[in-house]
Order: C-alpha cells, then structure tokens, then sequence
C-alpha cells in the first residue's frame, strides 16, 4: 500500500507546486520540498522517540 501511495503521490506534488506557487518562488519551493524530504525520515522518528520518552505511552491512546 506504501508504495501504491508513493507512485502517485510525488508525482502530484510535483506538478502542484509550479501551480501554488509564483515562477519567482519557484526555485526555493522546490529546494525546500526536496529538503523536508530528505530530512523528514531522519527527524521524524527521532521526534517520535523523544516525545514517546518524554510524554510515555499513555500519550499515545
């Protein structure tokens, strides 16, 4: 299922930020889409583990 959401997903975003976006913002969107993207599954567990040890499980249910 990841990867059936994956072939459709990037493709969308891509083709959604020349629309969102003005031609002179267009180089920094992609620059920054690209860069969330690299980063997100480096911070995101860590962040979820921090706020697991932090906050317990019980934050969770």
């Amino acid at each position: 299922m990841f990867g059936i959401s994956d072939a459709f997903s990037y493709p969308a975003l891509n083709s959604l930020t020349p629309i969102l976006l003005n031609e002179d913002q267009l180089q920094r969107g992609n620059s920054f889409i690209q860069m969330t993207t690299q980063i997100s599954p480096i911070f995101g567990p860590a962040l979820g583990g921090t706020l697991i040890a932090l906050l317990g499980r019980e934050f969770l249910q």
